[in-house]
């Protein structure tokens, strides 16, 4: 009978695709309006299907027959949405970022001299280059898919993690690949938080497969190197690899060391650009503050706060208590939702990979929560509705997770104890 009804919808679902791209082009000079339209029709029907049958999957038990069955429907139709957004819109402010970046790129400019729409290391860029001249296609479109290529790996990655720790395969896919959080910031909006997740993944991936590995270097060394390569393609997670460092690396000399080693390659990144760029690079690199808003500690944006809260971010993995990796890596991404003294709605999707794997109430409750927000988001769907729900519902529902997760700890404590 479900797989009965997941056909359908997917049917469905692929009729209402199709039928919007045949809309759009044969109507080009209202493409924009139009696309917007159907992207707005699609991420609301969408959602919620995704949403229920997310929730749905993480409270199920089924035959491995059923299992796969179900991984190739989520599969399909997590991916047909990411790519219609992707093939069909134009994204936002981000993708025009882009393409000033990969011009500039092109014409051999230095992106930090240039321009202040750029706060990343020159890893990004490089792969924007790349892929401007990979096909005839726009760059926004590339781009987007891309990610959702980096989506399709996550899940490979997730799926190993989950047979690792012994853990459900399907309920852990399903809250990752039909999660509408994942599938509107990949396929509408085109941010790269997934590829420095994906990075980190990978590390941690590497250290449960040697987990038990009497080779110190076989235990930690793909877990430095994903955590690494995070950082340098993104350091806005750069608290993550304090956590997964701390927690596998005993000795305080070792554990440092490969810390400021991390550091160093992340800083030797920007060499080649620091002759003509140095001020661009401090200023909108190391010293970007993402925007203000009515965002929990974001009222309180300034650079004496700014320094608090990335103090906090270095002290905080130290305090976790903890027996689970996963777990502690989850806190860590709350805690920068929490805390932050600016946001971008990009941000709402770093903690959705590790509550997969470690789901609970607080998890399914973001979810909804941030969906909604999503989908009234000037930067996202921007649906009139849905606009009631502004972006401190995001802080206060990260604010439930979070505290949910701390009790959790203190009753594994607890229990452990007696």
């Amino acid at each position: 009978m479900l797989l009965t009804c997941l056909r359908s919808a997917m049917l469905i679902c692929l009729v209402l695709l199709l039928m919007g791209s045949v809309v759009l082009a044969n109507t080009p000079e209202t493409f924009v309006a139009s696309s917007q339209a159907w992207a707005q029709a699609i991420a609301l029907l969408s959602s919620g299907f995704n949403l229920g049958l997310m929730i749905w999957a993480g409270r199920q038990h089924h035959s491995s027959q059923q299992s796969t069955l179900l991984l190739a429907y989520i599969i399909a139709i997590g991916s047909l949405l990411r790519l219609w957004f992707a093939l069909t819109t134009q994204g936002n402010f981000d993708q025009r970022s882009y393409e000033i970046v990969a011009e500039i790129v092109a014409q051999g400019g230095n992106v930090y001299a240039e321009t202040s729409r750029y706060n990343y290391s020159p890893i990004w860029f490089m792969l924007l280059h790349s892929l401007n001249y990979l096909t005839p296609l726009p760059l926004y479109i590339e781009v987007r898919v891309f990610l959702t290529l980096v989506d399709i790996t996550t899940v490979m990655v997730l799926w190993g993690i989950a047979r690792q720790k012994q853990l459900a395969v399907l309920p852990v896919i399903a809250c990752f690949y039909l999660n509408p959080l994942t599938i509107l910031i990949t396929g509408y909006h085109g941010q790269f938080e997934n590829l420095a997740l994906l990075a980190l993944l990978v590390g941690i991936w590497a250290y449960f497969r040697y987990e038990h590995s009497h080779t110190a270097w076989q235990r930690i060394g793909g877990l430095w190197l994903g955590a690494a390569l995070g950082v340098i393609i993104k350091h806005n997670i750069f608290y993550e690899a304090i956590i997964v460092m701390h927690y596998a690396v005993r000795r305080w000399w070792l554990k440092f060391g490969l810390l400021g080693l991390a550091a160093v390659l992340f800083l030797i990144t920007f060499l080649p650009f620091l002759e003509e760029g140095q001020t661009g690079i401090i200023q909108n690199v190391f010293l970007y503050r993402s925007l203000i808003s009515r965002y929990g500690f974001a009222i309180f944006n300034s650079p004496i706060a700014t320094g608090l809260f990335v103090a906090a971010l270095f002290v905080y993995p130290f305090l976790l208590r903890s027996s689970d990796l996963l777990t502690r890596c989850l806190q860590g991404t709350l805690f920068f939702l929490i805390f932050t003294t600016g946001i971008s709605i990009q941000y709402v999707m770093l903690p959705i990979a590790f509550g997969a794997l470690r789901r609970s109430p607080g998890f399914f409750i973001y979810s909804v929560v941030t969906t909604l927000v999503l989908l009234g988001h000037h930067e996202n769907m921007a649906l009139p509705a849905f606009q009631i729900f502004e972006i401190w519902f995001v802080w206060a529902a990260a604010l439930v997770w979070w505290l949910g997760q701390l009790l959790a700890v203190r009753h594994e404590k607890a229990t452990k104890i007696t």
